[in-house]
């Protein structure tokens, strides 16, 4: 009861964040602000042009971030590709994501996926991952507690990954040329190996989502998120 509370009070947060800030704008590089009813015209973004109340246009070179229906795009900076981030959630720590392809070595098909980054205040855009999350929050108590539990099953995803691959390999041990080896050990070695990696990875997963939202709304986790 009190995970659906949360996420629906995180919900309505984010809705009137958007709400209130429907006006299509763009941000210049030099941090001017032209608003107007936006319209981007080119597939391509290194090639688009953006058309404001169809009589300003402006080339996607010069534009630092915009806003359409809505929807917050900053421009990814050098290192990150010349492309632009979605915001997906604003408060201390504020989220973005853009779209990610890649090939997978399983069956050689194109996959989709998102690449998720994060700001601090006024600080630059980083990749949102463990390390830099636990640097980012470790002046809240609460989120930085999430942080350092979600550390402890890196351990143990170690430590059971070791133990399924010595399983695995006693399984083989002073065999002889005509023997098979050990089914069982062989078996439960594997299992071992696959347990510790994809159970911590789920439970890692959702800690690292609580101390952002901890971070994010720091009085609404203490009353119902916990």
């Amino acid at each position: 009861m009190k995970k659906s509370t949360i996420l629906i009070l995180f919900l309505i947060l984010s809705s009137n964040s958007v709400f209130a800030q429907e006006t299509d704008f763009v941000v210049l590089k030099n941090d001017s602000v032209v608003t107007g009813d936006l319209t981007i015209n080119g597939k391509m973004f290194s090639q688009s042009m953006f058309i404001l109340d169809d009589s300003v246009f402006i080339k996607q070179q010069e534009i630092k971030a915009y806003q359409l229906d809505g929807e917050y795009y900053l421009r990814m900076p050098f290192g990150f590709g010349d492309r632009f981030a979605l915001r997906i959630e604003e408060g201390n720590l504020d989220l973005y994501s853009r779209p990610f392809n890649y090939v997978s070595s399983m069956n050689g098909m194109y996959v989709e996926s998102q690449r998720m980054y994060f700001i601090k205040g006024d600080g630059p855009l980083k990749n949102l991952n463990g390390a830099n999350i636990y640097e980012a929050v470790a002046d809240n108590p609460v989120s930085l507690d999430f942080m350092k539990k979600r550390q402890g099953l890196t351990v143990v995803q170690v430590i059971g990954a070791l133990a399924g691959i010595g399983l695995t390999a006693s399984a083989f041990a002073n065999l002889e040329p005509d023997e098979t080896p050990n089914v069982g050990a062989m078996v439960g070695g594997i299992s071992i190996f696959a347990g510790s990696i994809w159970i911590p990875y789920f439970a890692k997963a959702d800690l690292l989502d609580k101390a952002i939202k901890s971070y994010n709304y720091p009085e609404l986790f203490e009353k119902y998120g916990n």
